[in-house]
């Protein structure tokens, strides 16, 4: 593509991971924040079909996955235009198909990390933020999540994935006081989006148990 491609970072992983976290510190380099569902709505709205949202989703990227990755490119770019960015994370890639397909269209200038985490301390997340009391209840709201993301392909996104950040910590690379010091580090990169994004997934992997 040409050179007005923008640079793009999808974000994976599976609940309580740290996508999030990891999408906001890239916001503050700069980089605009999208929701791969947000783009994937308005398709699906603009679609004749009786399936709802997940349904047509999933049998989009397994029908038709040329369709949908030229027409979710031509999407984010003019999001990208509209508020005058030319980098983005897009949060949060669940799939392979979408994922191989973006390659295609955007080759170097779009890479992938993936946010790991051991289950048990994803557990514990998510008490802690829909405060439970029990890690049956966690189980409860957790594990039907990653069984459908599981379905849509996070494993496989882990496996062709750029950067694996392992988050297993406890505490988040991007919190407190690494907050500072990866900013800090990052705002030095040069403007090569290959140095820099893997100088990011350098640091972060670095100081995840810090």
């Amino acid at each position: 593509m040409n050179l007005e491609t923008p640079i793009v970072i999808a974000l994976g992983g599976y609940s309580e991971a740290g996508k999030s976290s990891s999408g906001r510190l890239m916001e503050k380099l700069g980089y605009e924040r999208i929701k791969i569902a947000d783009i994937y709505r308005r398709l699906y709205e603009a679609a004749d079909t009786k399936l709802n949202f997940v349904e047509w989703s999933n049998w989009i990227d397994k029908t038709d996955p040329i369709w949908i990755g030229e027409a979710f490119v031509l999407n984010l770019i003019e999001d990208l235009n509209k508020v005058g960015a030319s980098k983005c994370t897009i949060e949060s890639l669940y799939g392979d198909v979408l994922a191989t397909e973006l390659k295609k269209h955007l080759g170097d200038r779009f890479k992938i990390i993936f946010v790991d985490i051991d289950r048990e301390t994803r557990l514990q997340r998510q008490m802690h933020r829909e405060s439970l009391k029990t890690i049956e209840e966690a189980e409860k709201l957790m594990d039907p999540r990653d069984d459908m993301k599981r379905s849509w392909g996070a494993d496989k996104v882990k496996n062709i994935a750029d950067f694996l950040v392992d988050n297993s910590g406890h505490h988040h690379p991007f919190a407190n006081r690494n907050h500072d010091r990866a900013l800090l580090l990052l705002r030095r990169q040069s403007g090569r989006f290959a140095a820099a994004s893997r100088q990011a997934a350098e640091y972060t992997i670095k100081h995840t148990h810090s």
